[in-house]
């Protein structure tokens, strides 16, 4: 039993079985991931399962670069993702300012699921002993003025230059991922320092929940300065810390998502 990032430790591949837990992490695309190509080199000739929760979590298109792990994959008589798309995805295209590119994400779901059926065995929740239900609701937070006009002005001129720094979406991909930012409260600058800008978010979440343990999930860095800032000594990143005490808990996406248990929070939060 040991972790991804240690594989490497571990020489010995005479093993009988591989089992994977949390295998959607092999299925990036279009392409694979460091992850999924030391598995292959390594341990595609012996048996393996895999175990996920979701394993197509953001598309039906994960499912070539995680089979293709093992010589037994379905999908093993395409020598590459790409011709695999050409019978499997829909593929369009984006405009991202600089160029158009092709964009993989509209895997074909009834045409990949007939493939992949045979190899899964599936439970739902209930059949697999969980006694709650998950209810989600979206919560809209007014931001302060200035968020939205910097998001207008990155939008119309894909830069904006302030005291604090400089702010550059030039590509479609960069501007997505500084709105999305901007759009929680933060900004990384382009010279590699962050800050938060508007705490709106933070303290709508304190305000919303006050007096209920909850767990808030948050993806950039600098979001957690912002809780911490708003919560204080009453949030904790510490999973025992949050089990033994009334702290809440705020956790990354990344890293936070997979297999812990938070069930002594009343509700769970995403920024």
């Amino acid at each position: 039993i040991i972790n991804k990032e240690s594989l490497h430790t571990i020489e010995d591949n005479d093993f009988d079985v591989i089992i994977i837990d949390e295998a959607h992490g092999l299925a990036a695309f279009p392409k694979a991931s460091k992850y999924q190509k030391d598995i292959r080199k390594r341990f595609s000739k012996v048996p393996m399962i895999f175990l996920s929760g979701t394993p197509t979590p953001e598309s039906f298109s994960q499912w070539y670069h995680q089979l293709q792990v093992t010589d037994k994959s379905p999908f093993k008589h395409y020598t590459n993702f790409y011709k695999w798309a050409n019978d499997y995805v829909n593929v369009t295209e984006q405009n991202l300012g600089y160029a158009r590119v092709k964009v993989y994400k509209d895997g074909k779901e009834q045409l990949i699921l007939k493939s992949v059926q045979p190899y899964i065995i599936t439970f739902t929740q209930a059949q697999a002993g969980f006694t709650s239900e998950v209810n989600e609701h979206i919560l809209e937070c007014r931001m302060e003025d200035i968020t939205y006009d910097i998001i207008k002005r990155l939008k119309r001129d894909k830069i904006v230059q302030g005291k604090s720094g400089l702010i550059l979406g030039d590509t479609g991909v960069k501007l997505m991922q500084k709105i999305h930012q901007l759009s929680s409260g933060t900004c990384k600058f382009e010279d590699g320092t962050s800050m938060v800008i508007d705490y709106s978010k933070a303290r709508f979440i304190e305000e919303r929940f006050r007096f209920n343990k909850i767990a808030i999930f948050y993806k950039f860095k600098e979001e957690l300065n912002m809780l911490k800032s708003v919560y204080g000594s009453d949030l904790t990143t510490d999973l025992d810390e949050f089990n033994s005490t009334n702290k809440c808990i705020a956790l990354q996406f990344s890293s936070g998502r997979e297999g812990i248990s938070l069930k002594n929070a009343k509700y769970i939060v995403a920024l």
